[in-house]
């Protein structure tokens, strides 16, 4: 036990739900190094809102097949530039939560 409560061991690639989003269940990839989780999205759009930028977008929740499509939307928190396990940087990615 830490000192936030009990140890939680979880894989690489871990299915999560996130009811502010309405999706019971998505593959996310956790990046340990970072201490962060991310999931593929597309279609990112701006939402502008009166209380602050939103973004909405697309989420294939089981992967293969593709044909499933969530449509979610999520107050923008950061935006970052991301570099994959390459070393390829790629910017203009968001950090959004529920």
């Amino acid at each position: 036990m830490n000192k936030r409560g009990p140890e939680l061991f979880i894989g690489w690639r871990q299915w999560v739900s996130s009811p502010g989003l309405g999706i019971n269940a998505v593959k996310v990839k956790i990046d340990a190094d970072a201490g962060t989780e991310s999931v593929h999205a597309h279609n990112i759009q701006p939402d502008g809102r009166v209380d602050g930028l939103w973004v909405k977008f697309c989420l294939h929740p089981l992967q293969r097949p593709n044909s499933l499509e969530v449509f979610c939307g999520a107050r923008v928190l950061d935006r970052r530039v991301v570099c994959d396990s390459g070393g390829h940087k790629s910017g203009g990615h968001t950090e959004a939560r529920d």
